[in-house]
């Protein structure tokens, strides 16, 4: 999946995990959408750019900024649906930013391009400002097949918080465990050779 891909990209690259952006246009947007409001315990922003929101349920996006770039004169995807959302969450009192743009077709993609780079410069804005850096941040649902994954988040989030939760105590000691276990395995292996 996706997000065993992210999770992976995650675990062998040097990745700022405060700053994760996840942004689309058109079927992209949809998919910005799409991941955002199912886990935004990985994302820590979205952009979705000329992309319906869909049913997605609004609520997931637990907090993480949202700027929307969409055009009054899109034939393709209809704008309504992307002022309603960002109207919604504007309302709950979310981080919202909603760009919309005049004259711009969803095909003509470079009409597109400044208003990305002022999405971008606001993003950045709000994960730099001190009321919106995130402190800790679960990542279990992507984490849940990689143990040592999840050791190695939760050892971050301790050393952010000075605490673990309980469910990052049972992450803990799993990973523990399983590190154990093949170190007991390469062991193994090693005299029989």
């Amino acid at each position: 999946s996706v997000m065993a891909l992210l999770a992976e990209v995650a675990d062998d690259y040097s990745i700022d995990q405060t700053r994760v952006l996840v942004t689309g246009f058109s079927m992209g947007g949809r998919g910005t959408w799409f991941f955002a409001t199912r886990h935004a315990d990985f994302f820590t922003g979205a952009i979705p750019i000329a992309g319906s929101p869909g049913d997605d349920n609004l609520g997931g996006l637990d907090g993480i900024p949202v700027h929307i770039v969409h055009s009054r004169a899109d034939d393709v995807v209809p704008f309504g649906p992307a002022e309603a959302a960002a109207q919604a969450l504007e309302a709950g009192g979310h981080p919202v930013a909603f760009t919309a743009l005049d004259n711009v077709g969803h095909y003509a993609t470079g009409g597109y391009v400044r208003a990305l780079r002022q999405a971008a410069d606001w993003m950045l804005e709000q994960w730099t400002s001190q009321s919106n850096i995130p402190t800790r941040r679960t990542r279990t649902a992507v984490f849940a097949k990689h143990p040592t994954r999840q050791a190695k988040f939760v050892e971050e989030s301790l050393s952010v918080t000075g605490r673990r939760s309980n469910r990052e105590d049972l992450i803990w000691s799993r990973a523990q465990s399983l590190r154990s276990l093949q170190i007991g395995r390469a062991s193994c292996t090693a005299r029989e050779y």
